[in-house]
Order: structure tokens, then sequence, then C-alpha cells
């Protein structure tokens, strides 16, 4: 129709991949090695960084599937979290 303003409306299917993705940190609570077991399919480079209870970066890694140990011995006892991503993507 000429003169018609009317916007056309589609819409987009989106397909949102599952990923199968195992993430385990022991012993919890620990005084010297951390140890962080990550399992999964096409898992590419992925990072592991550390924060203390005021997001303050304490150590920053690259890491791989399998199991990698971060030493913790020289920091003071507190709560500390664990996060691992897959370039932008959050794993954990």
């Amino acid at each position: 129709m000429q003169g018609d303003n009317s916007a056309q409306r589609g819409t987009l299917d989106v397909e949102e991949a599952t990923r199968n993705i195992t993430l385990s940190a022991y012993p919890n609570p620990t005084d010297d090695f951390l140890n962080l077991l990550v399992e999964g399919d096409d898992l590419g480079a992925m990072k592991c960084t550390v924060y203390d209870v005021s997001g303050r970066l304490i150590s920053e890694r690259s890491i791989f599937v399998g199991e990698t140990r971060l030493d913790m011995g020289g920091l003071p006892p507190a709560t500390y979290f664990v996060r691992v991503t897959e370039g932008n993507e959050l794993l954990r």
C-alpha cells in the first residue's frame, strides 16, 4: 500500500545451545592450594580470577580443561570468590 506508515513486524528465532560444563573447587576451605577441576566439551581458552569480598582482584590466570592448582597459601584467612570465564561468557 502506498502511504502506509505502519511498521512490519517479524520474529527472530534464537536457538541457545546448552553446554555440559562441570566445575569443582576443593578442598574448601583451604589454607594452601585450591584445586579447580574443569570438565566439558568444546571449551576454549578460559580465565580464572580470584576476588576478595570487597571485589578486589587477587589473582588472574589462564586455565585449561582438567585440573589446575591455585596457590592460596599467601592469602590471609578470608572468603574469596573464584570466577571462570571463556571469552565473555561466565562459566561459574
